[in-house]
């Protein structure tokens, strides 16, 4: 992308901003003062990105723009968390995942607010890390680059651009507390660690993906977050993790073809795991009746095994999100399988984007789906 001087002083004033926003959000643990201290100073990030996004939008992107609307409207819930002033039985609906860590010797009310709060700043931080990094991931730059390029680009970034849409939908939904801990606890961290990836994995192909770095500290944190995923997949089947396994070995081995086998076992997981969740015959019986829900070879369609996964989430934009986010994963799936047929084929930063990627859309589809099973 080419920017006049003015554009370009703006586009490195905005990245600042929103790196300075990304550290002052770090988890500490410190006093809630020193937490609202925090919250203060990246709140005044985004008051200035918001300044700079009135005065040109041509430095930014228009994906850039959507997940910087969500992160308002993040800031905005944290306000109205940090205010709720209700007795805690006005909070009834509190989903069981919430009160697992609650200590009946301390204010529960107190609890959960310091809670919800804590769970919404987490979300602000990487989404702020996904705004930092789709700066650059603007559809008119992507057009003026080579046909092939065009090729490979464009499906996966305009899946990417909806599923930003979608996650703003879903965050702009959650107004107050009674919203938040009325979902299971993971679900609103989960959707912006999923933005980030899913902004990560894009970023990466693009030409001038040397600026398409995360910030260290937070992939080690998803990395963290999702290490419980050959767990989960040996609690449905031990297959399962042996497909896992077997894309971990091929990442790390020294194989000429490593990129082939990390991109089949990936997808080959993903095939098994979405029928295993959502079996031909529990959907078909759950969304009898129901339009677009089956294909005409007499089988679910993917949006009818993912609306059911999520079928005990009464969300309509979280469903609406998850279904985008997997059409986003595997767009992103397919690009690399076209990259990986070109010479010099995937870098390692690919690579281990497509991992941080999948680890993150396994935890939380399973999530999602233990959920329906068994409440929690």
């Amino acid at each position: 992308m080419t920017y006049t001087n003015d554009e370009l002083r703006r586009y490195l004033a905005m990245r600042q901003q929103l790196d300075e926003a990304v550290r002052a959000l770090r988890p500490h643990y410190g006093s809630i003062r020193q937490a609202a201290e925090a919250m203060q100073r990246a709140r005044t990030n985004y008051a200035n990105i918001s300044k700079q996004l009135q005065a040109s939008a041509a430095a930014t992107s228009r994906v850039q723009r959507i997940i910087h609307e969500s992160n308002r409207g993040l800031f905005e819930l944290v306000d109205s968390i940090r205010g709720t002033k209700r007795e805690f039985g006005d909070l009834a609906r509190i989903h069981e995942s919430w009160k697992q860590e609650l200590r009946s010797s301390v204010d529960r009310m107190a609890q959960v607010q310091a809670a919800a709060q804590s769970s919404v700043s987490s979300s602000i931080r990487w989404t702020a890390m996904a705004e930092r990094l789709t700066l650059r991931l603007d559809v008119d730059h992507i057009r003026s680059l080579a046909s092939r390029e065009i090729e490979l680009l464009s499906q996966p970034l305009a899946s990417f651009q909806t599923l930003a849409s979608r996650f703003r939908d879903a965050a702009l939904a959650v107004r107050s507390i009674e919203n938040v801990i009325e979902l299971p606890a993971f679900v609103i961290p989960g959707a912006s660690r999923e933005i980030l990836t899913a902004g990560y994995g894009v970023a990466t192909v693009l030409p001038d993906s040397e600026e398409a770095h995360a910030d260290e500290a937070i992939v080690a944190e998803i990395r963290d977050e999702t290490s419980n995923v050959p767990a989960l997949l040996r609690r449905l089947d031990p297959a399962l993790e042996k497909m896992y396994q077997g894309s971990k070995e091929a990442l790390v081995g020294g194989s000429v073809d490593r990129s082939r086998h990390v991109l089949v076992s990936l997808r080959e997981l993903w095939n098994h795991l979405i029928r295993m969740l959502a079996p031909d015959k529990m959907v078909l019986s759950w969304s009898c009746g129901m339009g677009d829900m089956v294909s005409p070879n007499g089988r679910p369609t993917r949006r009818a095994r993912i609306l059911y996964i999520c079928r005990e989430i009464n969300s309509e934009p979280l469903s609406s999100f998850l279904v985008s986010d997997t059409k986003a994963l595997l767009d992103y799936m397919a690009m690399l399988n076209r990259v990986h047929q070109a010479d010099p084929g995937l870098t390692d930063q690919q690579l281990n984007a497509l991992v941080l990627r999948t680890d993150s859309w396994v935890s939380f589809v399973i999530q999602l789906a233990m959920n329906g099973m068994d409440g929690t």
